[in-house]
């Protein structure tokens, strides 16, 4: 899985930046979602680390989509992990055809 530079969701493009500074001051974390900049940003770390990171901030953008405001940072956090296994786990399915 690549990190991209750009993702869309529900119309609004977010940048995705990897720093080792995160804007919204919360320690031990590795990542960060901007709502209002549309931007995400990613502490640098190994590659499957980033991945679990991105698809984490990936679905507080889902849910803020969707209308849900208050995210409960341990599903939030259990469902990019599940994504990220089936994602890992099914490469050929993510494939172009």
């Amino acid at each position: 899985m690549r990190i991209p530079k750009t993702v869309k969701i529900g119309g609004k493009t977010y940048r995705i930046e990897q720093t080792t500074i995160l804007d919204l001051g919360k320690l031990n974390c590795s990542g960060e979602i901007d709502y209002m900049n549309l931007e995400i940003r990613i502490v640098p770390a190994a590659q499957e680390r980033m991945e679990v990171v991105l698809l984490h901030e990936l679905t507080h953008a889902i849910f803020d989509h969707l209308g849900h405001v208050n995210h409960d940072e341990k599903l939030i956090d259990e469902l990019a992990n599940a994504l990220h296994m089936v994602i890992k786990d099914n490469p050929d399915m993510f494939k172009k055809m």
